[in-house]
């Protein structure tokens, strides 16, 4: 595919994850905020969230303590010994998914993906979210976002257990919507890409 440097007349994405500080020009944060505590603000995060937790009760925030258990568990081949020992970090998502849960409104803590049974967390996603206000249609024609290597990495080695989804929040113009892809979905609806490095002295 060829390449292309960034559109600034591209639709703004508010990633919602490590990405973003990097992308307002300031140096790299600590580890992603849940989704949970950026929902009660009027962010482009925050609709997201409530779009999704709307939307099923399988959607779950995490936060940073959760995270850091859910990839000690998957490098410890909870989610299947061909994934063990992959070095998945806790940036490379947002929240996760867990098939069949009736509950709703609670966050996963720590704890709870700790005490979590072996067969049931291995039926757990990983969800990557990427949000915009668009105004964009369904097959997110002009959408321009960035993927930074931890999320390529989960993306390409835990496939079925790993998703993107795109959210395009209400505008006014335009009513929400969110798209779900595997990373070989993504990368077959690319028409261009563009290499970036990201250096720190």
């Amino acid at each position: 595919m060829r390449e292309r440097m960034s559109n600034p007349s591209s639709p703004a994405i508010d990633l919602g994850s490590s990405m973003t500080p990097r992308l307002r020009g300031q140096s790299g944060g600590k580890a992603k905020r849940s989704f949970r505590e950026r929902a009660g603000h009027k962010s482009v995060s925050g609709q997201a969230y409530r779009c999704l937790s709307n939307l099923s009760t399988s959607f779950c925030a995490v936060d940073g303590a959760a995270k850091r258990v859910i990839v000690q568990r998957i490098a410890s081949g909870d989610m299947g010994t061909r994934f063990q020992r992959l070095p998945i970090g806790a940036s490379a998502f947002d929240m996760v998914q867990l098939p069949g849960r009736s509950a709703s409104g609670d966050e996963l803590t720590a704890a709870s993906m700790r005490e979590m049974p072996r067969e049931v967390f291995g039926r757990i996603r990983l969800i990557e979210v990427k949000a915009t206000r668009g105004p964009l249609k369904r097959n997110l024609r002009g959408l321009f976002f960035s993927f930074q290597y931890p999320e390529q990495l989960a993306a390409q080695t835990l496939g079925d257990h790993y998703r993107i989804i795109f959210v395009v929040v209400n505008t006014g113009r335009t009513r929400s919507f969110h798209r779900e892809m595997s990373w070989s979905k993504m990368w077959a609806m690319a028409r261009y890409t563009h290499m970036q490095f990201s250096v720190q002295f």
